[in-house]
């Protein structure tokens, strides 16, 4: 199959030097030390061989020792949920109490908003009487006992 009309028919390509024997190298560095790293493939084994600067990592895997570990994951996450669901259920009347009448909310907003307009209008009018070019903040009990000593 290295014709061209059978790559397209299967979707790959080999070329006519290429045969599944062969050996391949290849050498890359290290991202945290820039050592040099030089692996091969083993056909024979359908494996690769690292040749220098690396050391093969054989993790054991225990299909018994996986089941366990998600069934017990599984047990504590069904017992954070009944230990978090309280907590929910009283977020969300908290969140529905003040959420449930919009229109409420939003009356006392404007009447609020139109406190403050009337209440920065009011100050702006006694500052453009003294004849100030900025807006005076309404006096305070510091200032009153400071103006008095």
């Amino acid at each position: 199959m290295s014709s061209l009309a059978a790559a397209r028919a299967d979707n790959f390509y080999y070329p006519p030097e290429w045969t599944p024997k062969q050996i391949w190298s290849f050498t890359m560095k290290s991202a945290c030390c820039k050592h040099e790293i030089v692996i091969q493939t083993d056909p024979k084994n359908c494996e690769y061989v690292i040749i220098s600067g690396a050391q093969r990592k054989n993790a054991e895997f225990d299909v018994e020792e996986k089941r366990l570990h998600f069934l017990q994951m599984k047990e504590e996450d069904l017992q954070k949920k009944k230990e978090a669901e309280p907590v929910l259920v009283q977020l969300q009347r908290v969140s529905d109490a003040r959420h449930s009448d919009d229109c409420a909310l939003h009356k006392a907003l404007q009447a609020q908003l139109r406190s403050q307009k009337k209440r920065v209008a009011e100050e702006e009018f006694a500052s453009s009487k003294m004849g100030l070019g900025i807006r005076l903040l309404p006096t305070t009990k510091e200032d009153v006992a400071l103006q008095h000593m």
